[in-house]
C-alpha cells in the first residue's frame, strides 16, 4: 500500500515537473518572438494547450516567469556566449565561426536575452535581477582580457547583442560578412596602441529628441508627444489617452493625418533613423584623428550618459516594436538601408569616387560593426551602469584605426 501511495506521488511530481517545463518551454518561444509587453498568461496557456490554472499555480505575474527564464536559461546563455566572443575576437577560427553563424541566425535563446535586455528597466524584479547579474558578467569580462581597454572589451558585447537585437529588422548578412566585423573588432581587441591612448576630456554630446518639422503644428506635437511616451513606458502600453494627454488635445483631432497608432509610429522612426544617420556618419567624415576621437569619444558618452537617457530610451523602444510590428519593421528596414547609403556615401566624400570603387566592398564588416555598437551602447547603457563608467577613447581611437584598415589595407 505504501509503494503504491510512493508510486502515485511520485507520478504527479513528474507530472508537475513536466509542465513546468512545458510552461518554460513555451515561455522561453513567446518570449523571443514576441517580447515581454505581448506576453499575457490567456495567450501563453492558449499557446501551451493547457489552462491558465497551471501557470497561476507557480506564477504571479508574467514578470515572475520571465524573471525565472532568465535566472534559469537566459543568464547562463548569456555567460556561454561570452565564453565564445572573448576566443572569437582573439583570433580562434573554431569560436570566431560559431559566433558568426549565431549572428547570421540568432538562437531563440539569443532572441529572448535581447528582450530581455530591452524591457528590463520598466520591470522592476527584472531590473534588479538583470542588472546585478550584467554588472558582474562585464565586470569578469572585462578583467578577463587584462591586455583589451576596457572600452574595447565592452565593444566586442555591444556590437553582438547589437546585431541580434538588430536581427528581425534588417537583412540577413552572410557569415563571411560577420567573420569580416568580428574580425575587425578583434583587431581593436589587440591593439595595444588604443589601451595606451590618452584619455581625452571631453563633455558627452547632447542627443535631443529628434526634431520634426511637418509644417502641421497639430502633427508635429503628436509625433513629439509619441515620442515621449514611448520612450517612458514602450509602443505596447503608448496608449492614444497617455499620447494625447502629453500632446494637450484631443486623440482624435491626429487622425486627420494617421489612421492608426501603427502609422503615428512610422513618423516617429522615420524621424529616429535620420538623427542615427547623423550621429553615426556624416558628422565624423572628413574629420583628423584627433578631431575623429574626440568627436567619437563625446558621441559614446552621449549615447550612454543619464543626460540623454531618453532618447536612448525611446531609441531602443522604438526598435523594439519593430521587433514585433511588420509595418514598423519595414520601414526601419528601410531606414537602416538609408543609414548604409549614407556610410558609402561618407566613404566616397574622404577618399572620392576613384579610390572608394576599391573600397566599397570591403565596407560591410565596418557597417555591421558601426551599426551594431550604435545600438547595442544604448541596449545595454539602459539596463547596465558600467557603460557610464568606462573610459571611451580608446575605443574611439581603434574605431578610427578600423577605418583606416579598412581604406588602406596594406
Amino acid at each position: 500500500m505504501v509503494t503504491e501511495l510512493q508510486g502515485v506521488h511520485s507520478s504527479r511530481s513528474q507530472r508537475s515537473l513536466d509542465t513546468s517545463a512545458h510552461i518554460k518551454q513555451e515561455g522561453l518561444a513567446f518570449l523571443a518572438e514576441l517580447g515581454v509587453d505581448l506576453m499575457s498568461t490567456k495567450d501563453l496557456a492558449a499557446r501551451a494547450g493547457i489552462s491558465t490554472g497551471p501557470i497561476y499555480a507557480r506564477y504571479d505575474t508574467i514578470e515572475d516567469l520571465v524573471l525565472d527564464l532568465w535566472c534559469e536559461i537566459l543568464h547562463p546563455e548569456f555567460l556561454r556566449l561570452l565564453a565564445i566572443i572573448r576566443p572569437a575576437m582573439a583570433g580562434a577560427a573554431d569560436e570566431r565561426r560559431e559566433l558568426a553563424e549565431l549572428l547570421a541566425d540568432p538562437t531563440l535563446k539569443s532572441q529572448a536575452i535581447v528582450e530581455v535586455i530591452s524591457v528590463a528597466r520598466r520591470y522592476p524584479q527584472l531590473a534588479e535581477r538583470v542588472g546585478i547579474d550584467l554588472a558582474r558578467v562585464f565586470s569578469d569580462h572585462i578583467n578577463a582580457q587584462p591586455e583589451t581597454a576596457p572600452a574595447v572589451a565592452m565593444a566586442q558585447c555591444t556590437t553582438t547583442f547589437g546585431s541580434m537585437f538588430l536581427s528581425p529588422m534588417v537583412p540577413r548578412e552572410s557569415i563571411a560578412d560577420w567573420e569580416g566585423m568580428i574580425n575587425l573588432v578583434g583587431r581593436a581587441s589587440q591593439d595595444p596602441a588604443a589601451l595606451a591612448e590618452p584619455h581625452r576630456e571631453v563633455e558627452p554630446t547632447i542627443i535631443e529628441l529628434p526634431k520634426i518639422a511637418t509644417g502641421d503644428v497639430v502633427v508635429d506635437e503628436f509625433v513629439v508627444a509619441a515620442m515621449t511616451v514611448i520612450a517612458r513606458v514602450g509602443f505596447e502600453q503608448a496608449t492614444s489617452t497617455r499620447i494625447a494627454r502629453v500632446a494637450g488635445r484631443g486623440f482624435s483631432t491626429i487622425y486627420n493625418h494617421y489612421s492608426s497608432k501603427e502609422e503615428l509610429m512610422v513618423a516617429t522612426v522615420e524621424s529616429m533613423i535620420q538623427q542615427n544617420i547623423e550621429i553615426s556618419f556624416r558628422g565624423f567624415a572628413g574629420l583628423d584623428r584627433e578631431s575623429y576621437i574626440q568627436a567619437s569619444v563625446a558621441n559614446a558618452y552621449g549615447l550612454v550618459s543619464d543626460i540623454n537617457r531618453e532618447n536612448r530610451q525611446l531609441r531602443i523602444e522604438v526598435l523594439m516594436s519593430a521587433r514585433h510590428h511588420k509595418e514598423i519593421a519595414a520601414f526601419a528596414e528601410q531606414g537602416y538601408g538609408d543609414m548604409y547609403t549614407a556610410l558609402r556615401e561618407a566613404i566616397i566624400q574622404m577618399v572620392g569616387a576613384e579610390r572608394a570603387v576599391e573600397m566599397l566592398p570591403r565596407a560591410t564588416p565596418l557597417w555591421l560593426t558601426l551599426r551594431s555598437n550604435n545600438i547595442g551602447m544604448a541596449l545595454l547603457a539602459n539596463i547596465s551602469p558600467i557603460m557610464r563608467d568606462v573610459d571611451w577613447t580608446p575605443a574611439s581611437a581603434a574605431l578610427y584605426g578600423l577605418i583606416g584598415h579598412i581604406m588602406n589595407p596594406s
